[in-house]
């Protein structure tokens, strides 16, 4: 966005950011059976991991509304890993993980409330069907946002600290508390499954 010197003239663009991946493992380079000295994953969990970036495609959009005020759109198809069969015990839960195809899209709007200088994000990431990773895993775009309901707060401090600034951090993700899939413990207690946990989380950042 440009500014002019006329406060009531504000000259806003449209960002467009198209991006396909695809990946191909031949069958000769991935084993049928994994084996590992020492790992915290199933051999088959991390098969499945390997091809999840196969096919995958993202479509971004981005627009100034306002001097401070940003909207943003993301698109996203590809591969996620989902448990096949619900109400499954926790330790045969791995043999029901399969790669399913899922749609994926999220609105972020971001700004900076003038007065309070008070930096912020709103975010949410809409699935087609459950899952238990991210349609695009790896997602480093403009459009990039957390799964489901997100709100994170950035406050600049006036306190002068070495020639420095003080910011108080609040980051709260998943507040309606979606997408957990629940199995059964071995001592049968329910154990939930969540690719984003609701969280509040909190923090003073020093920049110098």
């Amino acid at each position: 966005m440009d500014i002019r010197s006329d406060p009531e003239t504000v000259q806003t663009r449209t960002i467009w950011s198209l991006r396909t991946r695809s990946t191909v493992f031949p069958s000769l380079m991935v084993p049928t059976k994994l084996t590992y000295p020492v790992h915290p994953f199933k051999p088959n969990f991390c098969q499945g991991l390997s091809v999840l970036p196969h096919g995958f495609q993202e479509l971004v959009l981005q627009r100034k509304l306002l001097a401070d005020l940003t909207a943003t759109l993301d698109y996203a198809y590809g591969g996620a890993l989902d448990l096949s069969r619900p109400d499954v015990q926790l330790q045969d839960a791995r043999e029901w993980i399969r790669t399913e195809r899922r749609h994926a899209v999220a609105a972020k709007f971001s700004g900076k409330i003038p007065h309070s200088n008070t930096r912020w994000i709103a975010s949410y990431r809409w699935t087609s069907g459950p899952t238990l990773t991210p349609v695009d895993l790896f997602n480093t775009s403009a459009g990039q946002a957390d799964p489901y309901l997100n709100v994170f707060l950035r406050q600049p401090i006036p306190v002068n600290f070495l020639s420095g600034h003080m910011e108080v951090l609040v980051d709260l993700r998943n507040l309606l508390a979606q997408g957990y899939v629940p199995v059964m413990g071995r001592d049968g207690r329910t154990v939930y499954l969540v690719q984003s946990a609701r969280s509040v989380r909190g923090g003073v950042a020093f920049n110098f």
